[in-house]
């Protein structure tokens, strides 16, 4: 057992581990198993580093107390953990903090759902406050809460508690990639990302989380999902695509390849004056309710639902989607038609979806 660094045993119905301590172990992955009382991997591999237990179905656990995911099952993992992956393990929230307290290491967080149990409002809270996105440690780059039911999330910021601290995820300073989809219940309004820096992907899908503010001008971001949103057609409250002086909210973000709207509500808005997204390849604005023109520039002064200028500065786009019904709506008759040089400069374009319901005119 103490030269053993590594075991991974997946799918094979394990439904307890033997007290065996492991001293030399830093990784264990026993997903997809059939564990019920949650292991003292504490004693089985105190220098344990990566910890994979998704699909155990911990919430029968013979020890009622240990239902739930709470500071004597984090009691359980050696304090030195950087990277944690518990899908469909436990019901039930997470009280806040106690990630924090116990691994203020950690680096990678995943309680994302891909079936089995999952997160919710509690006994504890029957109005969904106990529902807190988790907090963690500032040293997670990692964030992946997907599938769940958690409902608040808020500017919880804690440098001096414990060694990294304890943060929201809006107040995590190195995050790189965040996945909060599918938590349909969870909103935010107009907001920022202390990571806005390092960030890199974001998937705000199927949620009622709004565009975040602040990412313009960002390098790193390469990545932006949000299918199926219900809070990003504000104009007036920074919620959509552009913000209430017109500016486009991923301008000279140089390294973004994907934006996905896919079905997201972002009101009659216009397209930027320019997606000014080099790197950007694939583009979703289908079922988004846009109006497309030129911003800051009233209906009856419009010249085209899409200008020349309007993807010049895209040139890697290859697959574009654009589908409504606002299409040049209230703009003066004719002039909802496409700039004959509007795709000039995109010599990588092989794919266009265009739709707009017999709106738009013109060669």
């Amino acid at each position: 057992p103490n030269e053993i660094q590594q075991i991974t045993i997946r799918s094979a119905n394990l439904r307890e581990l033997p007290a065996t301590k492991l001293i030399n172990c830093n990784l264990l992955d026993f997903a997809y198993n059939q564990l019920k009382t949650f292991p003292n991997f504490s004693f089985i591999a105190p220098d344990l580093f990566t910890l994979n237990i998704m699909r155990n179905p911990f919430y029968l656990s013979d020890v009622e107390s240990e239902r739930t995911f709470n500071t004597a099952v984090l009691a359980k993992i050696p304090d030195k953990l950087t990277t944690l992956n518990m899908e469909g393990t436990f019901y039930g929230s997470v009280e806040r903090n106690i990630i924090s307290a116990r691994l203020p290491n950690l680096i990678n967080f995943s309680c994302g759902r891909g079936g089995g149990a999952y997160f919710h409002p509690d006994t504890r809270s029957p109005d969904g406050s106990s529902a807190f996105c988790p907090d963690v440690p500032g040293s997670v780059t990692s964030y992946n809460i997907t599938s769940n039911d958690f409902r608040s999330v808020d500017t919880n910021s804690q440098p001096s508690f414990g060694t990294n601290g304890s943060y929201s995820y809006k107040q995590l300073p190195n995050l790189v990639s965040l996945s909060v989809n599918n938590n349909y219940y969870l909103s935010d309004n107009a907001h920022t990302l202390a990571s806005a820096n390092s960030i890199s992907t974001i998937n705000y899908s199927s949620t009622a989380v709004a565009i975040p503010n602040g990412l313009n001008g960002k390098t790193n971001l390469t990545n932006f999902t949000s299918r199926y949103n219900r809070n990003s057609g504000d104009i007036a409250n920074n919620r959509s695509l552009l913000d209430s002086g017109g500016n486009y909210k991923f301008a000279g973000c140089t390294s973004l390849d994907t934006l996905n709207l896919y079905a997201t509500n972002l009101g009659a808005v216009n397209f930027p004056t320019s997606f000014s997204n080099p790197a950007l390849s694939y583009l979703d604005l289908r079922y988004t309710s846009i109006k497309g023109g030129r911003p800051n520039t009233a209906d009856g002064s419009q010249e085209y639902v899409i200008y020349a200028e309007t993807f010049k500065e895209a040139v890697n786009i290859s697959r574009l989607y654009i589908d409504s019904r606002n299409l040049g709506s209230n703009f003066p008759s004719g002039k909802n038609r496409i700039h004959p040089d509007a795709f000039l400069f995109n010599p990588e374009l092989y794919y266009i979806w265009y739709r707009s319901y017999g709106a738009t005119t013109g060669n």
